[in-house]
């Protein structure tokens, strides 16, 4: 009686080292041809998505077949600053005037379609007109302003209260940026 309680753990044991390493070894032989197959990615057809954004907003429909053609911007408009993120805005001079522009938003007859990080799409009554910002010139130098610090090319480094007191009013922001 005592022969069994003392080896009833062992050969409990055994059998379940044997059990597993049967399953091993026939999981192993039977997943030994499988191929995974090479997952390629394709670009999403948008067509559906644009023609259901252009029966809600009917500004955004275009003739079918025509492509949007860019035109040179006028010389008496000026792409002076963009901020892309949320809100994204840019900053022109128009003729003597600096206008702040969100995108969607229309101001002096120039309505701001997109921004990126260098350039702005605007229409200009039935024209659209890409906008790009002008190189500096490599050694121009800005002046310093409290709380900014110049570390490389067109790149600075602000402290969170200055950056929080600048971006409350678009007009300040823009200023300082430029």
């Amino acid at each position: 009686m005592n022969w069994v309680v003392l080896y009833l753990p062992l050969v409990v044991s055994i059998s379940f080292l044997l059990a597993t390493a049967g399953l091993y070894f026939s999981l192993k032989n039977a997943l030994t041809g499988v191929e995974v197959p090479i997952v390629k990615r394709e670009e999403p057809d948008l067509s559906k998505i644009r023609a259901a954004f252009s029966r809600v907003f009917p500004e955004l429909r275009q003739p079918q077949n025509a492509t949007t053609k860019v035109h040179t911007a006028p010389k008496d408009i000026e792409l002076l600053g963009t901020s892309v993120g949320s809100k994204s805005m840019a900053l022109l001079k128009v003729g003597k005037k600096t206008v702040v522009l969100e995108e969607g938003q229309t101001k002096e007859g120039i309505t701001l379609i997109g921004v990126s990080r260098k350039s702005a799409l605007v229409r200009i009554g039935k024209r659209e007109v890409e906008l790009r910002l002008k190189p500096r010139k490599v050694g121009a130098s800005t002046p310093a302003r409290t709380g900014t610090v110049r570390s490389g090319e067109a790149e600075f480094r602000i402290s969170k209260r200055e950056l929080e007191r600048i971006t409350k009013d678009p007009g300040i922001m823009f200023r300082q940026i430029r």
